[in-house]
């Protein structure tokens, strides 16, 4: 029958009369659709060229397919309804269609398939590599990480009206822990078997994930995203070693909150990332997510550098210092408002200015106060010392991560705020230079890294967990080794890291 099989690349929509080989390389959990009144299944299909097509089963069909296509096995599949997927998003397979599968369509087992090569299906993507993915809805890449602790369930208003997320702290050798969101409808499959097995530090494989900047860099799911739990990777099983010989790291992150968006580490931007202030002002649509450089001035001396937040959750609140509230974001009882310090400044390049709003621990940089010192202040009427600060701030140039927000109450500008900058000396390597040389980027604002720098040369390079030199990153690496101790000592000669 392999004769008559057409290749995947070859289907269109005005394909008939066609049969495919396939292994089924992923098969997601039956869900509810977003009415509640169906259900639907997702599968991907691939050939022995690593050529991919998606595939979905609905309603009446979805058991007949989730008993007929079992993962990994291969499969004849022949004349599925072929539907074109015209927005990117979307698209999760190499070709912008998708099958549906039903009862009517020609589905029989093939014997004579090839060995899977699961590393070359699902190539592994640097946890030091995901900046340039941030908020981005069509790039395809897969994380490998381990599940060391995960939250209670939460309810968050969003445009389509409450949705339940459930937040995990996720790990691997490349020591740069994350936050992991699980969005429904994974919160209550994946999310209920994740937590009953947290204790022992699952490893799972997140097929098409997406970064956001919410903890300054954390995964998130989103709807055509597969959680595979303890993938059939070798990578996965160095993994589990690893965690099982570095229990003391692990122990590490979650008390002292690693994961905690003060803790994480700014990664510069490629030069072809930077952008002129002039194209952001100009550029339709909006651009979300973007990085400037230019020279910081305060100008607007009126500001109080602060703002009433929750104590609890660190959103606004509309309360007076010295009154309590109760909390609308996260539901918290009487409450003294917490004082977060803010403030609102210009960056300038050649082509124009951006008018933005820092807050938190990067206020706090850039003024040289803490939020709870700018209010001791302002009761004593004692004035932050702008022109000084503005002195200060003039003699460097700022790479400024920036994020934009339009709320509905603004019709011709949007808000911009700051959500990470490096001071341009500092921040000679690019992300490409630092990966390279094997050591992690070096925390530039806020508190100190949990990444030790001092170093002495008597340490091993087989017993030490090496930063990733590339894409490919340190995972591809653990096959060969599965030996990867964190020593209580630094090589600066093999720049391989260690932890205290």
């Amino acid at each position: 029958m392999d004769n008559r099989c057409t290749p995947i690349s070859d289907l269109t929509e005005k394909s008939h009369d066609w049969m495919i080989k396939i292994i089924v390389m992923e098969k997601s959990n039956i869900f509810p659709a977003k009415d509640q009144g169906s259900l639907f299944q997702r599968f991907m299909f691939a050939n022995e060229k690593n050529e991919t097509i998606q595939a979905i089963a609905f309603n009446r069909d979805v058991s007949h397919a989730d008993n007929k296509l079992q993962l990994y096995h291969a499969y004849y599949i022949g004349n599925a309804s072929i539907s074109p997927i015209t927005d990117a998003r979307n698209q999760a397979g190499s070709l912008p269609y998708q099958l549906t599968v039903t009862k009517a369509t020609f589905i029989k087992a093939a014997t004579n398939a090839k060995e899977i090569q699961f590393e070359d299906h699902f190539p592994i993507t640097s946890f030091w590599q995901l900046d340039k993915y941030k908020n981005s809805d069509v790039d395809r890449f897969n994380i490998l990480c381990a599940i060391i602790q995960g939250f209670p369930e939460t309810i968050i208003p969003t445009a389509r009206g409450p949705r339940t997320i459930r937040r995990f702290v996720a790990v691997n050798p490349e020591c740069r822990p994350m936050i992991f969101t699980m969005w429904e409808p994974f919160v209550y499959i994946e999310g209920i078997q994740l937590m009953n097995m947290i204790h022992t530090n699952p490893v799972i494989l997140i097929i098409r994930p997406k970064i956001t900047a919410f903890h300054a860099i954390d995964i998130t799911t989103r709807p055509n995203t597969t959680i595979v739990l303890d993938p059939p990777l070798q990578q996965a099983a160095t993994m589990k070693i690893w965690i099982d010989e570095n229990r003391s790291y692990i122990h590490k992150v979650i008390n002292e909150k690693l994961y905690e968006k003060d803790k994480q580490q700014p990664v510069p931007p490629l030069q072809t990332q930077i952008r002129p202030i002039s194209q952001i002002i100009s550029s339709t649509p909006q651009m979300k997510h973007f990085w400037i450089k230019g020279m910081p001035l305060i100008v607007n001396l009126n500001q109080r550098f602060f703002s009433p937040t929750c104590p609890t959750c660190n959103k606004s609140t509309g309360a007076l210092m010295d009154v309590e509230f109760d909390c609308n974001f996260c539901d918290s009882k009487n409450k003294i408002p917490r004082p977060k310090a803010k403030v609102q400044l210009n960056i300038t390049d050649d082509t124009g200015f951006l008018s933005i709003t820092a807050e938190d621990r990067h206020a706090e940089t850039l003024l040289g106060f803490t939020g709870s010192e700018i209010y001791e202040r302002y009761l004593k009427q004692d004035p932050i010392p702008i022109q000084r600060i503005n002195e200060e701030l003039q003699r460097q140039t700022l790479l400024c991560e920036v994020r934009s927000y339009w709320p509905p109450q603004r019709q011709y500008t949007p808000l911009y705020f700051l959500t990470a900058f490096i001071p341009e000396e500092s921040a000679g390597e690019t992300l490409s230079d630092q990966l390279a040389q094997t050591t992690p980027p070096t925390l530039l604002t806020g508190p100190t890294s949990a990444l030790s720098n001092t170093a002495e040369e008597t340490v091993s390079d087989t017993n030490v967990t090496e930063i990733p030199a590339s894409s490919t990153s340190l995972l591809a690496e653990m096959s060969s080794s599965v030996k990867h101790n964190l020593e209580p000592d630094f090589s600066q000669v093999t720049k391989h890291q260690k932890l205290d």
